[in-house]
């Protein structure tokens, strides 16, 4: 797919990257793998009379929580490197669910970039 970067002072540059679609089976993957590491971490913290009463239910909830919004997302970003308009310095972006546009920083020059399509 075809997009753009553009810098916080208004450089922009063209850029090509992937768009991975996740299978629903994938999703649903995804999604038990992080209930199961909240309902988990809940489990060991039962056994802690202090923090039990905030993280026992808070990760239960949380939990509930990220299964939904795992089930949400479809697309991520594949791996790719990007080149800043600003300093031209190229860097890693690593893989993420899909938002238009996207904002991040150069870790070198440390201006603001945004990634659309």
């Amino acid at each position: 797919m075809d997009g753009k970067i553009s810098s916080s002072s208004g450089k922009e540059i063209p850029v090509s990257f992937g768009i991975h679609v996740l299978s629903s089976e994938e999703k649903r993957k995804n999604a038990l793998k992080g209930l199961a590491i909240c309902w988990g971490l809940m489990l060991v913290t039962i056994p802690l009379p202090p923090i039990h009463w905030v993280t026992v239910p808070g990760l239960f909830f949380f939990g509930i929580y990220w299964f939904f919004r795992k089930l949400r997302e479809g697309e991520h970003f594949e791996a790719a490197t990007f080149a800043c308009p600003e300093c031209g310095a190229t860097f890693p972006l690593a893989p993420q669910p899909v938002q238009n546009p996207l904002a991040f920083v150069c870790p070198h020059c440390r201006y603001g970039l945004k990634l659309g399509f």
